[in-house]
């Protein structure tokens, strides 16, 4: 069991992940919407115990939901905290799909993009007025490049005037990162996600990016003020509230060192990619070892099951695509991809689904 406390509701069912625009489309302009997934959620679960034709699915993420830059197909490009994305539907739209999860037993997590806002933002905005706008502190500026390159090897420092000054974006120039040594940046987000957990109603959050948020002069993501600023910022704002809030980090790490115990502390739990990679190499080679392995490392790492599973997701092909050209024929690499989903579904951990 969990060495904080009684089992929690993640603990004990199956997570779905879904991509609102690509699943199901209730009015004909070939947007998917939250009318359409509430058309779909008897079929992820009807609510009723006994066995049925539903998945059995007990919770729901959602990739980003708010309004987006339009350019930005999954969503991470957020140009509004406050809204929802106009082609899904409205607010009020959004919160009856909340509803319906729940009459059915369905939690809703959505994702929450913290670490960075969209050049289109009207935070961005402001701040490209320079040092006179309230929002300029907000980003992170420099009059040299200070780093020549990102862990990817991509430049993160970007310029809107020529040269004369540069902003830091860790990802791409179109997503400027936020300032989190700026208390009013953390004081605003506490906020977005306050209205999200208590106004709308969901039930917790995939942090996008969770590893990002603070960096130095030296280092680029997996700062200790990182994981300090969730333990004395995020966590206890979020557990002070009504109801059982949940919240998943997305680290694509080897969590192999002390900041990384996130369980009950500054965070719930984070995802563990490697267990995918080693199940992924296990079936290839045809040799359990890689990932008898791995799972020795992570039953020793996390406290007892407290850590994200998936073997595919947004940012993946396909799980079946990836094995399936290993094997000499549809049926076999079947097998192989039941065998493997079995083991995600019975194996320590939360288990993810991607549909």
């Amino acid at each position: 069991e969990p060495s904080y406390g009684k089992i929690p509701w993640w603990n004990q069912g199956v997570f779905y992940e879904i991509y609102v625009r690509s699943f199901k489309n209730s009015d004909g302009d070939r947007h998917g919407d939250f009318l359409g997934l509430i058309e779909k959620l008897d079929y992820l679960n009807d609510g009723d115990p006994r066995p049925t034709k539903d998945l059995g699915i007990t919770a729901i993420w959602l990739m980003p939901i708010q309004e987006n830059l339009p350019s930005n197909r999954h969503g991470y490009h957020t140009e509004d905290f406050y809204s929802v994305e106009q082609d899904y539907g409205s607010m009020e739209e959004f919160k009856l799909l909340i509803e319906e999860a729940h009459k059915r037993g369905i939690k809703v997590i959505i994702d929450l993009v913290i670490n960075h806002v969209s050049n289109t933002h009207p935070w961005f905005q402001d701040a490209l007025k320079g040092p006179e706008s309230p929002y300029y502190d907000w980003f992170i500026w420099s009059d040299t490049v200070i780093h020549e390159e990102g862990p990817w090897g991509q430049p993160v420092w970007n310029t809107p005037d020529g040269g004369q000054s540069y902003y830091f974006a860790i990802f791409n120039f179109l997503i400027p990162d936020l300032n989190y040594r700026n208390p009013e940046v953390t004081k605003e987000i506490l906020e977005v996600s306050r209205y999200w957990l208590e106004e709308v109603g969901v039930d917790g959050f995939r942090i996008d990016a969770s590893r990002h948020l603070l960096e130095d002069e030296k280092n680029l993501m997996d700062l200790p003020e990182t994981f300090q600023w969730y333990r004395d910022h995020y966590f206890p704002m979020y557990k002070a509230l009504e109801g059982e809030k949940y919240v998943i980090g997305e680290q694509f790490a080897h969590p192999d060192r002390p900041e990384f115990q996130v369980a009950g502390e500054g965070l719930d739990m984070s995802f563990d990619h490697f267990i995918r990679i080693a199940l992924e190499s296990s079936l290839i080679k045809e040799d359990a070892k890689d990932f008898y392995q791995e799972w020795e490392r992570i039953l020793g790492q996390y406290p007892s099951g407290q850590f994200g599973t998936f073997l595919s997701n947004h940012d993946l092909d396909r799980f079946m695509s990836v094995i399936e050209g290993h094997y000499p024929d549809e049926e076999t690499a079947f097998l192989a991809a039941k065998a493997s989903a079995s083991l995600l579904l019975t194996l320590p951990g939360v288990p993810y689904l991607y549909y």
